[in-house]
């Protein structure tokens, strides 16, 4: 059963290669750098490509091979060289300038023994501190590793906070599974709880927070609701609502988005809901199965079917789609907050976001104590404006005063 679960998940996108060991060559390139003209930057990796942070133009770039060292900066046209003496050459037609690296972190490999799982990550410290708080990045859905919070560990490390980031369970070196017949958003959020316990027998860490993005907005918030000395959590493009509210926003706006009617959305919409609430999977196997069957018939001629989840299980038996659907309501789509952190919590949200409800979001966060939310303007549910791949100002500069405010950076 698990490996038709693999299969059906692996066509729609939730699984993904393991991380490439060639990038693991430019590691002692990572880091910040500031240019001559003062401009800062931080080269990194995620688990499939490097990227360039430009904090100049809040842009966060991949870099694709362009020669040995030799690198095209996303779709600018720009060239970056990875020089022998680690220094950066830019390239921008005739005008060429160079950084240098400014006092780039210790990292500390470290293995983390969960429920079911051993997890890896790593401890980012910046230079300099004897001690420092440490902000725990956890991951959205799907496969993730240490490396996909891209700049964030630069960033914050420049900031003064130390920063843990770790591969999520079956993901990179953690073994156990993230797969949602196996695992929810409490058994991740246990995960947090045991990398934050510890963090906190470390002498050199006078507090941990954390941020999570997107389903790790939910993980955080979950987490931090039994962890009475948190300091602070930043939940981001996510969290607060049940989640199978989220998934049926995203299949409204996917639906949308492909130009269907009005009344197709509305159909689509009303099929969905048959299916993602509280009651269909409580059913009796011999009740619901026949129901799902009739869905499914019923939706395979629609115009909007493409637009749905279940384009990608015409084929399987709809006896196996029960069980799996069922075994997803039960761990991931189901879950409702309990209870919320009692730490204060920053929401970060997207106006442009379609993915997650921003304003359903936000709407719950403001009537909790010592909770706040902020939307971004023209934020995507990636934090970056939409159409294009800018980092919103704002988003950065809410960053910077929400860090500042609990240490002075």
């Amino acid at each position: 059963m698990k490996k038709i679960f693999a299969l059906l998940l692996s066509c729609c996108g939730y699984l993904s290669a393991s991380s490439q060991d060639s990038l693991s060559a430019f590691k002692s390139y990572f880091g910040n750098y500031q240019s001559s003209n003062g401009r800062l930057f931080s080269v990194g990796r995620t688990d499939n490509n490097l990227f360039l942070m430009d904090y100049g133009q809040s842009a966060c770039r991949y870099l694709s091979p362009a020669g040995k060292q030799t690198f095209t900066v996303g779709k600018t046209g720009d060239k970056i060289m990875l020089q022998d003496d680690h220094t950066l050459l830019f390239i921008s037609g005739q005008r060429k300038d160079t950084a240098w690296k400014v006092k780039p972190a210790d990292t500390e490999d470290m293995l983390v023994k969960a429920d079911g799982a051993t997890l890896g990550g790593t401890l980012w410290k910046p230079r300099g501190k004897n001690t420092f708080p440490v902000i725990i990045l956890v991951h959205g859905a799907g496969y993730e590793t240490r490396h996909n919070m891209r700049y964030l560990p630069y960033l914050f490390n420049a900031w003064g906070y130390g920063v843990f980031t770790y591969d999520k369970r079956g993901c990179g070196v953690s073994t156990g599974s993230y797969q949602p017949w196996d695992a929810g958003i409490r058994v991740l959020a246990g995960d947090v709880e045991h990398i934050y316990h510890h963090l906190e027998t470390r002498k050199e860490i006078s507090a941990i927070s954390m941020m999570g993005i997107s389903n790790g907005a939910w993980v955080v918030s979950d987490a931090a609701s039994r962890l009475p000395h948190t300091a602070f959590i930043i939940p981001v493009v996510g969290g607060f609502v049940p989640v199978y509210k989220q998934e049926l926003y995203r299949i409204h706006e996917a639906g949308k988005k492909a130009a269907l009617t009005p009344q197709d959305v509305a159909e689509m919409d009303s099929v969905m809901a048959a299916i993602y609430n509280d009651q269909f999977f409580q059913q009796p196997p011999a009740v619901a199965i026949p129901k799902l069957q009739q869905l499914m018939s019923f939706s395979a001629s629609r115009p909007w079917f493409s637009s749905m989840p279940l384009k990608d299980f015409q084929q399987v038996p709809t006896e196996t789609l029960f069980t799996m659907g069922k075994a997803a309501w039960e761990n991931e789509l189901s879950y409702k907050p309990e209870k919320y952190p009692a730490c204060e919590i920053y929401a970060l949200l997207g106006e442009a976001d379609k993915i997650s409800p921003a304003s359903q979001i936000a709407g719950v966060v403001n009537t909790l104590p010592k909770a706040s939310a902020t939307v971004i303007p023209r934020a995507t549910h990636f934090m970056v404006e939409e159409g294009t791949d800018i980092i919103p100002e704002l988003y950065l500069k809410t960053l910077k005063k929400i860090l500042k405010e609990k240490r002075p950076l």
